[in-house]
C-alpha cells in the first residue's frame, strides 16, 4: 500500500482527534505512524486494517476514549502552568520513552503523572480506563499515580499545588 491510502485513512479522522490519538486507538505507536506518514516506513495492509479498526473506535467512543484524550490534554496544560513547566515543552514530551539524558525530562514526564493522578482521583476514572484510553499499560497507569501519591506525602509544597489544581477543577467540590 501507499501513503496516499494512509493520507486518506488520516483524512477521515473525527473533529479535534490527532494521528496520535488514532496511532493509539489502533495500537500502534504514534511514531511509527509518523514514519509511515512520511514515506519512511512502508504501509502494509495489515496496518491500514488497524487504523480503519482505530478510526471505528474513536468514531463510535469506544471506551469514552476520545474524551479521556481530551481530558489528559487539558490536565496536562493545567498542571503544566501550575507546576511551572513549560506546557508546550511537556506536551512533546512522551512519558513511555528514556530520555532520562535530556534536561528537565523527567519533570516533565511528572506533569503527565500528575495528570493521570488527577483523572482518577479528582474525575473518579479507573486507571484501566485511563490506561486504554491513553494508549499504556494499567500497569504504568499505577506506578505513576503511586508516584504522585507518595511525592504529595513527602512534599507539603506539592500537595498544596496538587490542591490548588483539583480546586481549580472541581471549584473546591472535594
Amino acid at each position: 500500500m501507499t501513503v496516499d491510502a494512509l493520507s486518506l485513512l488520516l483524512d477521515k479522522l473525527p473533529k479535534g482527534t490527532s494521528p496520535a490519538m488514532l496511532a493509539r486507538a489502533a495500537g500502534v505507536h504514534p511514531s511509527h505512524l509518523s514514519r509511515m506518514k512520511a514515506g519512511k516506513l512502508p504501509v502494509p495492509e495489515a496496518m491500514l486494517a488497524r487504523l480503519r479498526y482505530g478510526v471505528v473506535r474513536l468514531r463510535t467512543g469506544e471506551g469514552d476514549a476520545v474524551a479521556i484524550n481530551a481530558l489528559n490534554r487539558a490536565l496536562i496544560v493545567i498542571c503544566a502552568v501550575e507546576l511551572g513547566q513549560d506546557p508546550i515543552a511537556v506536551q512533546g514530551t512522551d512519558p513511555n520513552s528514556k530520555q532520562m539524558r535530556l534536561e528537565g525530562w523527567l519533570a516533565r514526564v511528572f506533569v503527565h503523572w500528575v495528570a493521570r493522578h488527577v483523572m482518577c482521583d479528582a474525575f473518579g476514572l479507573k486507571q484501566a480506563q485511563v490506561a486504554d484510553a491513553l494508549g499504556v499499560t494499567r500497569q504504568a497507569v499505577h506506578k505513576s499515580v503511586r508516584q504522585v501519591i507518595e511525592r504529595e506525602e513527602q512534599d507539603a509544597s506539592f500537595a498544596a499545588a496538587l490542591e490548588r489544581i483539583q480546586d481549580k477543577l472541581l471549584g473546591g467540590a472535594l
